[in-house]
């Protein structure tokens, strides 16, 4: 079983974000309203131990046609967005926020704002504001891109292939929502999605799942089971299904009523309406998160480097996974994944065994010193790593 943590989508509040869980999307939109407190919901995350996915949206879904923010004018777009970006990322730090615990993605939903037919440019949009963004933070965060259907990506051209290909971001954030209805479309659509990861190099992560109109206290839940079950398969490291908590005020500054009933949430206004899922989707949480969730980082030459721990996922896991490979260790039929599972921390043990070294599991800055004096491939897997992760060039 690999690690994932389950936690909340359309975290608009404070009030929807669940420090019961282990991850939360908190949006902040570009037009301010009173019941979007998007400060104090990634507050409460960072200050609770909930991974924090911090997106930026360019408008919200309150009517159609949907608002957004844009400018004609390409060179005061790009300060505008630049500009809200190192909004963002200070917004983060000044929380506590770190690579560890937070990380930042783009734009709920992107298919309803930038289509041709409306007068934009596309997906080419898409790009080029994730392209502006991942400039603007510059490796001090990691950055997400995609969180859009992927019924709507495909009819308008292959949108998340094409996001791919040109974009430069570290997560794909995909919605196993609305398109993913059933087991087979489910299977079809996350199979599409790990190709592209595998492809282009990126992460994977479920920003937002379930249906819209699914009834999560009966026959909805076991839906939510299948989307989890495919995020789990193939490596997504979050699955946040929406609205845990509803904050009903804050939705309907969202969307329209008529769009948002109580069937998707499993608690509306602090009353669970959910017949005990809620309480076994929690229980399923516990089993599943990362351990421990928010990750330790060591400065190595200057430059931060995560721990290698039981529940890791990171470029450094598969640095170590390599080093063990390296010197004749069996991972089996996972290999160097990036994923710290039971198989990885198998060999780890017994390579620190036969190395007379401290047998903790982890893999730290003396661990990785060790390394580099003793094993002759260590220095090249530690600077493949840095290079992998933009660190290092």
């Amino acid at each position: 079983m690999k690690p994932i943590r389950i936690g909340t989508s359309l975290g608009t509040s404070s009030k929807a974000v669940d420090e019961n869980f282990y991850v939360a999307e908190v949006r902040r939109h570009w037009y301010e309203n009173p019941y979007f407190d998007y400060k104090v919901a990634a507050k409460k995350c960072i200050d609770n131990g909930v991974y924090l996915i911090f997106n930026q949206c360019n408008g919200h879904n309150r009517t159609v046609p949907h608002p957004e923010f844009w400018t004609t004018d390409r060179v005061e777009m790009e300060r505008i967005w630049r500009s809200r970006i190192e909004e963002d990322v200070q917004l983060l730090f000044s929380l506590g926020g770190n690579k560890n615990n937070c990380r930042m993605t783009l734009i709920n939903e992107v298919t309803k704002f930038f289509r041709t037919s409306d007068g934009h440019g596309g997906v080419s949009d898409l790009i080029w504001l994730t392209n502006l963004a991942h400039d603007q933070i510059a490796g001090r965060l990691e950055l997400g891109s995609g969180n859009m259907e992927f019924y709507d990506a495909m009819v308008l051209g292959d949108w998340y292939r094409y996001l791919c290909r040109d974009g430069n971001f570290e997560w794909l954030d995909i919605h196993i929502q609305n398109s993913c209805d059933t087991d087979s479309h489910t299977r079809e659509y996350t199979d599409y999605a790990k190709g592209l990861a595998d492809m282009y190099g990126k992460k994977l992560a479920c920003t937002e799942s379930t249906h819209t109109k699914w009834n999560v206290a009966g026959s909805g839940y076991p839906k939510v089971l299948m989307q989890l079950s495919h995020a789990e398969r193939i490596g997504c490291a979050d699955f946040c299904p929406i609205c845990l908590n509803r904050d009903s005020n804050a939705v309907l500054q969202e969307i329209d009523a008529s769009q948002m009933e109580d069937e998707p949430c499993f608690r509306v206004d602090g009353y669970d309406r959910s017949n005990g899922n809620y309480a076994d989707l929690k229980r399923i949480a516990d089993e599943k998160h990362p351990v421990p969730n928010i990750g330790e980082v060591f400065i190595m030459y200057g430059i931060e480097i995560n721990y290698v721990k039981p529940g890791s996922h990171n470029e450094e896991t598969r640095a170590v996974q390599q080093v063990m490979l390296d010197e004749g260790y069996d991972l089996g039929s996972y290999g160097a994944d990036s994923w710290y599972g039971d198989v990885t921390k198998g060999a780890i043990d017994k390579w620190q065994v036969d190395n007379g070294l401290m047998e903790d599991s982890i893999v730290g800055k003396e661990t990785w010193q060790w390394i580099f004096e003793n094993i002759d491939t260590g220095m090249l897997r530690f600077m493949q790593m840095l290079a992998r992760t933009g660190r290092y060039k």
